[in-house]
């Protein structure tokens, strides 16, 4: 997958628009998406190069970041909880929560690109009209 950043006037120094080649994943080119993502510098969170998804992972371990808040949610755990279970440090799971909520945005095209994918390969039921 190529990925290229780029300035753009009218975004801050903090904002990078990242253009992905979406031929990797069976689209042509003209439907690739670009995205404002904030830069921020993360200790225990980092990207997953030539992964299908463009969010952060948890550093060291085949985890989105989403997926960790989310299991989080879902069992009622709190960031110590969840820390001790995954045995990673509680930073870590502050991290991700902070990264989920300031890019719930592209969460949400992640997980909407997901389900098209799998729509479309019939692995997941079309949505009733």
């Amino acid at each position: 997958m190529s990925l290229r950043a780029l300035r753009i006037s009218g975004f801050s120094s903090t904002d990078v628009i990242v253009i992905v080649n979406a031929q990797r994943i069976g689209y042509d080119s003209h439907m690739a998406t670009v995205t404002p993502l904030k830069t921020a510098t993360y200790q225990h969170l980092e990207p997953r190069p030539g992964s299908f998804y463009r969010e952060l992972f948890v550093r060291g371990l085949n985890l989105r970041a989403s997926r960790l808040v989310g299991w989080m949610e879902a069992e009622g755990l709190t960031p110590e909880q969840a820390a001790a279970d995954r045995q990673i440090a509680v930073e870590a799971v502050r991290e991700a929560i902070e990264y989920v909520r300031d890019n719930r945005h592209l969460i949400d095209q992640e997980i909407e690109r997901e389900a098209r994918l799998l729509r479309e390969r019939g692995l997941l039921e079309s949505k009733s009209p």
